[in-house]
């Protein structure tokens, strides 16, 4: 189909539609994945604005007792709407919206599980939910080491469930050095975990991240807002390379760019016998120093809400760490522009630094808003007993505790409770359809000061603060003078 040109021209409703394997989709079962492909797409195919619902791919066989067989049996690789792309493809102005599901062996994504030539991805939009039973899995595009994509304007809110590794919200693979993934958001759930025990279970789990699991091209003005969730047995031996934006960046390709991005997401892992290089923003920045290394600066991440304390967990270079900066929420979200991301992001009050390609979709700002501020010289590792977490207003968030008895919500706020009791708890926010998720820790230290509270039949059970013109302040500085009420 190259060079042949396809539009769509109405939304597309696939329930009933049981058979669809994807476009281009299937590999020959005889041949090794990284073999030429057996069928591809490369036209060019433009949703205009339209959006495919209901549509269900499943490339996963079993066998007679229901165990899942590998792709020599028929299961499939390269799983997506287009299975792969070949040369010259573009897929653009799309919309899978949540009431999709896309699963297949390995090689998975929302718009393409692979490629067979370079190829084009430009203003998608994924919301389906995604799972990948073998490697190479994320929320637009799978795996490309030979090919370059490029990925641009284009969003991944859905849910990616994978039995094994190299998960990326926007790609998982990204092994080319001309790839481009530019202006675009994560704003969906990966979670890794084993999930069906008829597979052959690893012994390693490795790169995952909001953006890309491993990046040899280059990644700019992007934003992962969205959670990773790795909860394995101690069967594992190793996890690691796992980070907000990206698993592993590398110039083993001679580039391994990364500029003027974002990451607001939770980082959690959970499990293995060991876990190493597991980061806020990146996992793990490998430098070859035969190569050339591509622009590396810039890369933002909120490290008052993530329970990992470090943002890049190991670089064998003595440039990558710093490239990767920890700032507070505030700095964050107070609408004030961190100069370096200005060309690239909307700054807004009560709401993190969005993409300007993106800033006006109700997903993307959904994510943006969705937050806690906590008072200054705490992070969510050690919140203070007796102090209030008031959760960001810009829109209506919604709070839930695993167990509620160290900390209470109520009122947009979140308590810690002022018993002197130390322990561990776990808040989710959620606004509308996105959701993110906090391990807290509360630290038996008291959080108040100076507040009488010597009167046993009307104890000090909350605390608002308000300046003195009687505007209320969320969360005071200290040395600042406020009335506590």
């Amino acid at each position: 189909w190259q060079d042949t040109y396809f539009i769509m021209a109405n939304d597309i409703d696939m329930a009933g539609i049981e058979d669809f394997k994807g476009i281009g989709a299937g590999t020959n079962p005889t041949i090794p994945t990284n073999a030429p492909f057996e069928h591809f797409f490369s036209g060019n195919f433009d949703g205009k604005g339209y959006t495919i619902k209901n549509m269900s791919i499943d490339g996963i066989a079993r066998d007679g007792d229901g165990a899942v067989l590998a792709p020599l049996y028929g299961s499939l690789h390269n799983c997506g709407l287009f299975g792969s792309l070949g040369e010259g493809a573009v897929v653009k102005n799309l919309t899978l919206d949540p009431s999709c599901s896309i699963t297949g062996y390995g090689s998975v994504g929302g718009v393409s599980g692979a490629l067979n030539g370079s190829a084009i991805i430009d203003n998608c939009h994924v919301a389906a939910d995604i799972t990948a039973y073998n490697r190479y899995s994320g929320g637009i595009f799978g795996y490309s080491a030979k090919y370059p994509v490029k990925i641009t304007n284009s969003t991944f809110t859905g849910h990616i469930l994978s039995n094994y590794d190299y998960v990326g919200g926007i790609a998982g693979w990204d092994g080319h050095a001309d790839a481009i993934i530019d202006n675009c958001v994560n704003a969906g759930r990966i979670e890794v975990r084993r999930f069906d025990p008829s597979l052959k279970e690893s012994t390693a789990a490795s790169r995952v991240g909001g953006i890309a699991a491993v990046n040899t091209g280059r990644i700019t003005n992007s934003s992962s807002y969205g959670s990773i969730d790795i909860n394995l047995p101690e069967t594992v031996t190793d996890i690691n390379g796992i980070g907000g934006l990206v698993g592993q960046n590398t110039n083993s390709g001679k580039n391994g760019s990364m500029q003027y991005n974002v990451t607001t997401g939770q980082v959690s892992v959970k499990g293995g016998a060991k876990q190493t290089y597991v980061g806020s923003a990146i996992g793990y920045e490998y430098h070859n120093a035969a190569n050339d290394q591509g622009e590396l600066s810039d890369n933002y991440v909120d490290y008052v809400l993530n329970v990992q304390t470090t943002p890049c967990a190991y670089t064998n270079t003595d440039f990558g760490a710093d490239r990767f900066i920890g700032v507070t929420t505030q700095q964050l979200t107070s609408g004030n522009a961190i100069e370096s991301l200005a060309s690239g992001f909307v700054f807004e009050p009560g709401y993190y630094p969005m993409p300007k390609a993106l800033a006006t979709r109700d997903d993307v700002r959904r994510a943006a808003s969705t937050f806690m501020l906590v008072p200054e010289g705490q992070t969510i590792n050690n919140i203070l007993s007796g102090v209030n977490v008031h959760f960001n207003d810009a829109m209506p968030l919604e709070g839930s505790l695993t167990d509620g008895s160290l900390f209470s919500i109520k009122n947009n706020t979140l308590t810690s409770e002022r018993d002197g009791q130390t322990g561990d708890d776990v808040l989710t926010l959620t606004n509308g359809y996105f959701s993110n998720f906090y391990p807290i820790h509360k630290d038996a230290t008291s959080g108040i000061e100076n507040i009488a509270n010597d009167d046993a039949d009307d104890p000090v059970v909350n605390v608002s603060y308000y300046a003195a013109d009687g505007t209320r302040v969320a969360n005071p500085e200290r040395g600042r003078l406020v009335i506590a009420v």
